[in-house]
Parts: structure tokens; sequence; C-alpha cells
């Protein structure tokens, strides 16, 4: 019988010396934590983490099939094992193993694109952003709360959210946030190994196209890139300022003309789109969207995102009507929100949190934890008449490890895809010529 999240309680309560769940070590005095969970052939365990009252959050999918893929440890959510925990784990036939019976932890060890063996902790990670307005500051404290992350460091390109940054700072992490104004950019990107790209300033809808919005903060994009290259050419480059399907390839030129350009480190990120049809294809079947997958490829930008319905996860059986329905909502959305907003400010608390939960898998890749996986924006040969195209994507230590490619899709995603590789190309097209009229470097490549 499946095992529920919703079957465990939200309770908060100290953990006894005396269990079988709990043994404390004389060496250091740190309370150590297993749990293991046996469903099918796999073995799932957690443990370490140093403190007395565990926090911890049992993430579980009824509806894939190998059940008890994973037990997400969240060091910041407040699930413990309560009497009753354990009565529904033997209820549902759900075994729990003593210390002395698991096997020993495995560090994560990956090997880079480049030969050598990286390992490190999952407390190594900084990251840098760089923008203005409200969803960078949301994105600092929603990273702020995930342990991935060691340091945060902020870079304001409009010097107005100082005191959000402040008032994030004091919440009760480990992870540190730094707010620098937009002269000291430099000095914010200085030894981190993630930067963000957002836009100069909060998003606005109304945009006539993504022309008008390549005009708009294609300077700010050429600054930041040509700082990027003099300062921290090795760090990955997330891209999230609009519109992604121009800007990545800009950035791309300008680190080709440093002679520095590995494509495999600059993504462009399709998170937002891909968090909206995963919520509304969960909705429409009830499903819990944290475990309902829908891979995104074609453009970065409304009108060339192409969602994968039919190898959707768990479930893919759409008809024609609920496909299209789905692909309209989503490249509806901006739309939809400026209409029934007083402004036309563009998405900002769901447009972070897309952010937040891309960059953790960067981060989460750049560690040497597998199964790094996301849709993203990049250069590719997946298709030869496009050269820059989204797809699933596996991220490492280098970044992008491996590319799922085009998938077999259906006959409505191919024509959609069909339609999107014009736009694409001309959006590309757009930043090369940008590039080679405005940038102040030579090409090297």
């Amino acid at each position: 019988m499946p095992l529920y999240q919703s079957d465990l309680p939200r309770m908060i309560l100290p953990v006894r010396n005396g269990t079988t769940l709990v043994s404390q070590t004389k060496a250091d005095s740190h309370l150590r934590l297993v749990v293991a969970v046996n469903i099918g052939t796999r073995v799932v365990r957690h443990v370490n983490e140093r403190q007395h009252h565990f926090r911890f959050q049992w993430a579980m999918s009824s509806l894939r099939k190998n059940l008890g893929e994973f037990l997400l440890f969240n060091a910041n959510s407040c699930h413990l094992l309560s009497s009753r925990s354990i009565s529904i784990l033997r209820k549902h036939k759900v075994k729990t193993k003593s210390p002395s019976q698991r096997r020993p932890a495995i560090k994560p060890a990956v090997e880079s694109s480049r030969g050598d063996i990286t390992k490190r902790g999952p407390d190594t990670v900084s990251v840098a952003l760089i923008g203005g307005g409200t969803t960078p500051a949301y994105t600092a404290l929603l990273l702020k709360q995930a342990p991935i992350i060691k340091r945060v460091h902020i870079a304001d390109t409009i010097d107005k959210t100082a005191s959000l940054i402040l008032d994030a700072s004091h919440v009760d992490t480990s992870t540190k946030i730094r707010y620098f104004k937009r002269n000291n950019m430099i000095e914010a990107m200085q030894e981190v190994d993630i930067i963000a790209i957002m836009d100069e300033e909060d998003f606005t809808l109304g945009k006539a196209s993504s022309h008008g919005q390549f005009l708009a903060g294609s300077q700010h994009v050429k600054v930041v890139a040509e700082k990027m290259v003099h300062c921290c050419p090795t760090a990955l480059v997330a891209v999230f300022a609009h519109p992604v399907t121009a800007t990545l390839p800009l950035i791309s030129e300008i680190y080709k003309r440093a002679g520095c350009w590995d494509p495999n480190r600059i993504v462009g990120s399709v998170a937002i789109d891909s968090m909206r049809i995963q919520a509304m294809a969960a909705n429409l079947f009830d499903l819990n969207p944290a475990f309902t997958t829908v891979p995104i490829v074609g453009g970065a930008d409304a009108c060339t995102v192409v969602p994968l319905l039919s190898r959707a996860k768990p479930v893919n059986q759409f008809s024609k009507e609920q496909q299209n329905s789905l692909i309209h909502t989503l490249r509806a959305s901006d739309n939809e929100l400026a209409s029934i907003g007083e402004c036309r400010a563009g998405p900002t608390l769901s447009a972070a949190a897309a952010a937040t939960k891309f960059i953790v898998t960067l981060a989460c890749g750049y560690c040497g934890f597998k199964n790094a996986v996301a849709s993203a924006f990049v250069r590719s040969n997946v298709l030869p008449v496009c050269p820059y195209f989204a797809t699933e994507l596996q991220f490492g230590p280098g970044g992008v490890e491996k590319s799922f490619g085009l998938p077999k899709v259906s006959s409505v995603e191919l024509e959609l895809v069909e339609q999107a590789i014009p736009i694409i190309n001309a959006n590309v097209d757009l930043a090369v010529n940008f590039t080679r009229a405005n940038s102040k470097l030579r090409s090297k490549m």
C-alpha cells in the first residue's frame, strides 16, 4: 500500500535517545538520525544533521513506478517522526533500520567533462544575483533557506533594495546574504560559483515583442557580461534577463570575443514556464505538482516555449483539447496577470520561486549530486538549423553534463517546434548583430 505525504502529521517533537531511530555518538555529541525506507527494490536513507531537534520532510510519490525513489531532506522544514508517524510506517510495512544496520554514507564524486574528480560538500556553493527590483530580493530570501547554498551576493542594479536585503538577512538560517550597490558589482561577482543575471529592474508586462524587451535590457546584459569575463570567467552563468532567447546568445558572443567561451557553463532559464505548466497539468488531474514533470523544448519566451505534454510524468494522456488549452494558457499567463493587476508589473513571487528552484538544481549538479535535471535554453546541436535550443538537461560540476535531446513528440508539439525555430534564429541574429556593433571586446574565437 503506498505511503502518502498526508499520512505523516506536521509535528515538532524532541527526538529522544533509546529509540531505534536515534543514537548518540560520544565523540562529537551529535545526534544522528537514520531513516531507511524500503519499497520495492529501492532503499533510501538520509543521515546526519547537527541538531538535537531534527527537521525533515517526507516527499513520496504514490504515482511513480518506483515508489520510495527518494527521501527529501530539508533542514528548514519542521516535520518530525512522532509515535503516530512510526505506527503509520509500520502499518504500511515501511521498515526502519537502526544506525548499526545502515551502509556507510558515500560522498558524491562526479567526474567532470575535463576529466577531474570533483568532491564538494553540500555547503560550498556561493551565488551572485545581478539585477534590480523585488524579484532578486525574493530570490535571495528563498535561497537563504536552501541548505546547499552557503553565500548569496546580490548586486542591486537600481540601488533601491538595501532595506529588503537587510530584512532578509535576519532570517535565522546559516546562509549569508551580502548586499552590493551597482558600483560594486565586480566585488559581488568575486569568489562565487554561480552567477544569475536578472533584469535590471522588475520585468514589465505589455512589451510589444521580444525585440522591444531586448532593446530595453540589452545594454544591462552586455555590461554585466563584460565584467564577468574579466573577474569570474569560469563561474556557471544562469540567464534570467528577458528575453532569454536573445540575451543568452548575447552573453555567449561576449564570452567568445573574450576567448573564454564554454557553452556548457552558460544556461538560459525556462524555469517559470516549466513551473507553470507542471502546476497546470497537475491541477488538471488533481495531482501533486511537486511530483509532476513536463519537459520544455524550443525557445525561452512565451511565443517559442513548447511543453512536451506527451512526455509528461506520471500522466501524459491529454486529449487534443486539453493539450491546446494548456499551451494557450501557458503562453497567455503574463497577459492574464497584466489584465487583472492594478499595475503592469510582471511576475515577481513566482519568478523568484522558479529562479530559486533552477539555481538550486545547478548547485546540486555543481556539488556532484546525481539526477540534477531541468529544462534549459543552451547552445545546442539537437537541431542543425537552430544553434540554440531548449531541452531537458542533466547538470554536473562543469555545467551541462548531458542533453536528453528532442524525444519522440506528438504532431501538435512538432508543429509548435517548427513554428518556434525561425523566431529563435531571429533572436539569435539580433543578439549577434548587437554584439558586433556595441561590444568593445575584439573577437578571439
